[in-house]
Parts: structure tokens; sequence; C-alpha cells
């Protein structure tokens, strides 16, 4: 399942041995199979997992504090698919961030919310709110087994948000969605 990373500055100090479960590492390791996947069918099961070490390697090598070099990749027998994931995700991340600029969202004066965890997009969210300035009301769509915790994560997001950045707090609904 993984976790959420956490801003109390623990994780400044934490070597990568034990941020291996964050759900963004997670995330990549899974997306880098899938490409693999795509782009050499048939690939053995030993041969993927030697791809995966790769990428842990790499992904240890980008999460030090110094960050990652040309040296890091010497030696991997899947540097150019390793290469080819991390330019392909920078592209990605920067074309979401592009598509924000230019856009007027000073007229949304309420904001919908469908999904799992906010904190995995929070950096994302995060920019769009900070262009919102007219929120009057927040919805949050929920399910019937929706874990309450988790529920209340999500309006804590909006609530924790709002008071630090704002001088009123939206109305913030929850919705069951059947």
């Amino acid at each position: 399942m993984g976790y959420d990373g956490v801003d109390d500055g623990a994780w400044d100090f934490a070597y990568y041995e034990n941020r291996i479960w964050y759900k963004d590492f997670l995330r990549d390791k899974l997306e880098f199979r899938r490409m693999i996947l795509r782009g050499i069918p048939g690939i053995s099961d030993e041969e993927m997992e030697h791809a995966i070490h790769d990428m842990d390697k790499i992904l240890s090598a980008r999460n030090t504090g110094k960050g990652c070099d040309e040296s890091d990749y010497k030696g991997l027998k899947y540097d150019y698919e390793v290469k080819k994931y991390f330019q392909k995700k920078e592209l990605d991340d920067n074309y979401s961030l592009y598509c924000l600029q230019g856009s007027d969202f000073s007229s949304i004066e309420r904001i919908s919310v469908m999904g799992h965890s906010l904190m995995t997009d929070r950096e994302f969210i995060y920019r769009i709110l900070e262009k919102c300035l007219n929120v009057k009301r927040v919805v949050i769509f929920t399910y019937k087994d929706e874990n309450t915790d988790e529920l209340d994560s999500k309006i804590r997001f909006f609530n924790d948000y709002f008071a630090n950045n704002r001088e009123h707090i939206p109305d913030i609904d929850k919705v069951l969605y059947e």
C-alpha cells in the first residue's frame, strides 16, 4: 500500500532504505515496470527484476540529498530505460504545471473532490488552490464504506489549507455517492 510522506522534517534524515514504501517511489516503480513491459514485450521475470533493481539504485541516488548524476548510471544494464523514464516523468510534470499557466481560476466558487488521498497530489492541488481566490464551497464526494479517517483527512486538508492561506474558510460538505 505504501505511505504518504510527512512534512515534519523527519523525512530529511531518513535513509532511502527506510523510505522505500513511500507512495511516490512505489508509483515510479510501477510505472517503470509498465514502461518496460510496453517497450520490451516478453521480458523474463529475471530480467524484469534486474530492471527494477536498476530503478531502485537510481531512486536511491535521486533521494540522497546530493542528487543523481551520470556516474550513478554506470554499470546499470537498463540505464537507458531508467533515464528515459525520468525524462518522460519530468516532461509530464512540467506539462501539468504549464497547463495551469494563463488559466483563470478566479471565478471558481465550488470545488468538487472525488477519489482517494489528496496528500499524494497536494503540491499540484496547492498550485490550483492558490489561483482559486473566490472559493465558497468544497464538496467532498464519499461512499458508504469509506474509512472515516480517510474522509476526515480530506476535510482537514481543506480546512488547514484555507485556514493558513485565506481569511475565509469555505463551507465543506460531504455528499454520499451511491
